[in-house]
C-alpha cells in the first residue's frame, strides 16, 4: 500500500503536509501527531480564554503563573508543527509535541501545590500515554521512564524540604474546580487520542486486508477474463481429487478449445478475440454450479471440473450439449456476428490415475474430438 493511500480522515488530512517522505508508518505518526497537536491547541485556547477572562477576576495574582503555562506548552507545539510541515520530520515534531504536554503538566502541578498538594496531578500520565500513541513502544517507555522518574524526583524534593512549591490558587473554589475539570478534560484528551488511533489502525487493517485479497484473486485468476488461471485450476482440482477419493463421488473433467478462433483474430484483431474469450467466460460460468469450476488455461484452451456429476450418458450429454451451446452461441462485435466452436475432451476420474495422466486423458480426448470439430468424445479406459 502506497502511503497516500492510507485511509486518514478527511480533517486530519487537510492539515497534514503535502508530500511526506516516509513509510507507512510515517505518515500514521504524523496524522497521530496531528490529531494531538490540534487537541492540545484546541484546549491551549480554551486555556487561554480561562486564564484572561476568568482567572484574572478571581484570582488576579496567579494570572502570571497561568499564562507561563499555556505559553509555553503553546510554543512548544508550534514547533512541532512547524517541524512537521517545513522540516517533514515526524519524529522531531512528536518530541515536541511530548515535550510540550510534559512541560506544561510539570509546571501547572509545581505551581498548583507541586506534586503531594496540587488537585492537577493526574495530568502528569499524559505524556506517557501520548508518548506511546504518537512514536510507539520505545519513545512511550522513554516518556514513561521520564515521567515516573521526574514525579519521584519532585515529590521526594517537596517531602525533604528540598523545594517548596507554589500555589498560585489561593481560592479554593477555583482549587476545587480544578480538581474536578481538569482530571476530566485529560480523561478526554487521551479517550480521543485511543479512540483516533484505534479507527485509523482498523481502517488501515481493512483496507490491507483488501489489498491482500486483490493480490491473491490476481495471482490465481486471468486477468482478461477473471476464471481461475491454469495454477489456481490444478490446486483446484487437486482439493476435487481428494474430495472424490473421500466422498465415493464421480469427478468429470473437460478439456477443450476453440474451433474457428483464430480466423476471428485474424480477421478482425485481437480486440474481437479477447470479446469472444470473455463472453464465452461468463456463459460458461454462469451455466455451471457454485461446486464446478471454469479455468483458462491460457490462449483458447479451457477446462472444467465438474464434481459428483453421472457418466451416464444421458446426462453427461445433457451437460456438454449445453456447454457447446454456450460457445456455439453468436457473438455480435463492432456490428459483426461472430461465432466459434469447441471440441470437448471428456474424462472421468480414477483412482488409477495420477494427476498429470487425468489431465493427459482429456487432453487426449480433446484432440479426439478436433478431428471432427465442434463435438465431444469421451476419453479411453
Amino acid at each position: 500500500m502506497k502511503p497516500s493511500n492510507i485511509p486518514i480522515p478527511a480533517l486530519i488530512k487537510t492539515l497534514m503536509p503535502e508530500n511526506m517522505n516516509g513509510n507507512i508508518k510515517n505518515h500514521i505518526r504524523a496524522a497521530l501527531t496531528v490529531a494531538v497537536l490540534s487537541v492540545n491547541l484546541f484546549f491551549c485556547l480554551l486555556s487561554v480564554l480561562y486564564v484572561e477572562f476568568f482567572l484574572s477576576s478571581v484570582a488576579p495574582e496567579t494570572v502570571v503563573y497561568g499564562r507561563i503555562v499555556v505559553f509555553s506548552a503553546i510554543v512548544l507545539y508550534l514547533a512541532g508543527a512547524a517541524c512537521l510541515w517545513f522540516l517533514k520530520n515526524v519524529l522531531a515534531a512528536g518530541m515536541f509535541t511530548l515535550a510540550g504536554v510534559f512541560l506544561s503538566c510539570s509546571i501547572g502541578i509545581s505551581i498548583t501545590g507541586g506534586y503531594t498538594g496540587s488537585p492537577i496531578t493526574s495530568l502528569i500520565a499524559l505524556p506517557a500515554v501520548f508518548g506511546f500513541v504518537l512514536m510507539g513502544l520505545r519513545i512511550g517507555i522513554v516518556w514513561a521512564f521520564i515521567t515516573i522518574l521526574g514525579t519521584i524526583t519532585s515529590c521526594l524534593l517537596e517531602i525533604f524540604g528540598i523545594y517548596t512549591p507554589v500555589q498560585a490558587i489561593p481560592n479554593a473554589l477555583i482549587t476545587q474546580t480544578l480538581a474536578l475539570s481538569v482530571p476530566i478534560i485529560g480523561a478526554i484528551m487521551v479517550v480521543s487520542s485511543l479512540i483516533f488511533y484505534e479507527l485509523l489502525t482498523n481502517r488501515l487493517q481493512m483496507e490491507l486486508e483488501k489489498e491482500r485479497n486483490k493480490y491473491q484473486w490476481d495471482a490465481t485468476h486471468d486477468a482478461l477474463t477473471g476464471l481461475p488461471n491454469r495454477p489456481e485450476f490444478y490446486h483446484r482440482l487437486q482439493l476435487a481429487i481428494r474430495n472424490s477419493e473421500v466422498s465415493g463421488q464421480q469427478l468429470g473433467l473437460v478439456f477443450f478449445d476453440l474451433d474457428g478462433f483464430k480466423p476471428v483474430n485474424d480477421r478482425l484483431g485481437h480486440h474481437a478475440g479477447d470479446i469472444v474469450l470473455q463472453v464465452i467466460s461468463q456463459r460458461l460460468s454462469a451455466m455451471v454450479r457454485n461446486v464446478d469450476t471454469v479455468a483458462r488455461l491460457g490462449g483458447d484452451e479451457f477446462a472444467i471440473i465438474l464434481q459428483g456429476v453421472s457418466s451416464n450418458t444421458s446426462t453427461l450429454n445433457g451437460i456438454l450439449t449445453k456447454i457447446l451451446s454456450a460457445v456455439n452461441e453468436s457473438i455480435i462485435i463492432d456490428g459483426k456476428e461472430v461465432s466459434v466452436g469447441a471440441s470437448l475432451g471428456v474424462v472421468f476420474y480414477s483412482n488409477e490415475f495420477t494427476i498429470d495422466e487425468f489431465c493427459k486423458k482429456a487432453d487426449e480426448a480433446m484432440y479426439a474430438a478436433k478431428k471432427e470439430k465442434n463435438t465431444w468424445r469421451m476419453a479411453e479406459a
